[in-house]
């Protein structure tokens, strides 16, 4: 009998009944990788230290295949966490920025190559909280923080030497383009306060921040936030789980800061981490997170995060192109207008705006159009669990203004005819307090208790149904304000 490759296991829809059989097998499982054969003696072991460790439970699968198993569908993979369990309440958002672009790295690039050589050898340092079970106790972060450490500093030599022996320097090509058809390949996040969005493409303007997660990140936040987290643990786990993503953070944060000029990489970021406690400064500008080649790239602005996103953008714009609109069909040009001027409004003015809002806009003969503004709040940096209000700047916030419906638990309902819409976007501007909000809440939104709220909601949910007929669902209007 012939064993099926890894392919036939990953995508043949009889994967289980293979699997079920394989101890009638005279024979290994074969995984061919087109270059060679890898034979896999025995399924991976259920116990505690193997299961919660990915590296060392699938060290037998070929690591392409592993990473593109994950990448292809970024977004699912991505949005796993964000829709999840994990991702619920003010302490368990605040390890993440309102709004950040995630890009991949390239699974064909030469850096690759000698990747999974290297995650076997070092699979010790990649142990995560979930080892610890359900009740684990409050401190074992430590333990986690140190070897992830030691992980980063032998990847940074890892790399280095990689890239040493191309004989050359990291530049845009180490990242994945989605083979210019797949929009997975950039993604932005959002987070509502209490909870976020993902939606496909590098949306808005550049962020303040941007990540590269490369397969172990990935992995790690899957087996991390999905497949490791129990919603059932104690508080010693999910403060264990809580504080190990920061560390992913600053892993995502330091891999695109290795495309900077090392220049100007310090600068970034002390200006992501302004205020950050002393010992959150020595971690990343230590030896864990610095690179020490310099980028391949030609900079030409004094300002190379924002111009290095912007390239991104380009690289990645023939495969985003392929993304599926949020809303389809033209808006008016009044329309358009409108919401060009709100999406570019920020500061002050903008923190009285709730966090989250579905914008009805009628148009002249009558048709609905729906958007999403979302407000994107300003913080000095996101590097402790609390006191997150003492790191506010409401003057740094921004407004994100995307056509279609993001999020599932909107907080406001705005209504207006198209003419109204630019009105609406300068009274915005000119809101200086909580008052100015409360007069513009009374002129635009549809409240719980307006006598039409049921028939705008039935409209919005007619509207999600046709935006994503696949995985459209009920909002939840818990967190809805002006009831």
């Amino acid at each position: 009998m012939t064993s099926p490759t890894c392919a036939g296991l990953w995508n043949s829809p009889k994967k289980e009944r293979a699997l079920q059989a394989q101890a009638q097998w005279p024979e290994p499982l074969s995984c061919r990788t087109g270059r060679s054969l890898v034979k896999v003696t025995a399924l991976p072991s259920y116990d505690i230290e193997t299961a919660s460790n990915p590296f060392i439970s699938f060290r037998d699968l070929p690591l392409r295949s592993r990473y593109r198993f994950m990448l292809e569908e970024a977004h699912f993979t991505i949005a796993g966490f964000l829709k999840g369990p994990v991702c619920r309440g003010q302490v368990a958002l605040s390890v993440i920025d309102d709004r950040f672009w995630v890009v991949f790295a390239d699974p064909d690039s030469p850096a690759f190559d000698r990747d999974a050589e290297f995650l076997a050898k070092e699979a010790g340092y990649l142990r995560l909280p979930s080892e610890s079970g359900s009740n684990a106790f409050a401190l074992d972060w430590l333990g986690y923080g140190r070897t992830q450490k030691k992980f980063l500093e032998l990847k940074v030599q890892h790399y280095a030497k990689a890239f040493q022996k191309a004989e050359a320097p990291p530049t845009l090509e180490v990242l994945w383009d989605g083979d210019r058809s797949n929009p997975n390949a950039g993604l932005t996040i959002f987070r509502h306060f209490d909870q976020g969005s993902v939606v496909q493409g590098l949306v808005g303007t550049p962020p303040k921040t941007a990540w590269i997660i490369g397969y172990p990140l990935l992995e790690r936040i899957h087996y991390l936030l999905v497949a490791g987290f129990d919603v059932f643990g104690n508080l010693g786990h999910q403060l264990n789980t809580r504080i190990y993503m920061d560390f992913l953070r600053m892993e995502g944060e330091a891999n695109f800061v290795a495309l900077l000029p090392i220049a100007s990489r310090k600068a970034v970021r002390d200006y992501w981490y302004r205020g950050a406690r002393s010992e959150v400064k020595d971690y990343i500008d230590g030896a864990a997170t610095h690179f020490p080649l310099e980028t391949g790239i030609a900079f030409k602005t004094a300002d190379p995060a924002h111009e290095l996103m912007q390239m991104m953008q380009a690289r990645l714009a023939p495969a985003l192109g392929h993304k599926a609109p949020l809303a389809r069909g033209v808006a008016s040009p009044a329309t358009r207008a409108g919401v060009e001027r709100l999406g570019a409004l920020q500061g002050r003015n903008v923190s009285f705006l709730p966090q989250l809002a579905w914008l009805i806009v009628q148009e002249d003969g009558g048709e609905e159009r729906t958007f999403t503004l979302l407000h994107n709040n300003g913080r000095s940096n996101i590097s402790h669990l609390f006191n997150e209000d003492e790191r506010r700047l409401p003057d740094e916030d921004t407004l994100t203004v995307l056509e279609g419906l993001v999020g599932a638990y909107p907080n406001a309902f705005y209504r207006m005819r198209s003419a109204d819409l630019s009105a609406f976007a300068g009274e915005v501007a000119g809101m200086k307090g909580a008052a100015d909000y409360a007069r513009l809440a009374a002129r635009y939104t549809v409240g719980s208790s307006d006598p039409d709220f049921w028939g705008v909601s039935d409209r919005v949910i007619d509207a999600l149904a046709r935006q994503s007929p696949v995985d459209a669902a009920l909002p939840d209007y818990g967190r809805f304000q002006l009831r």
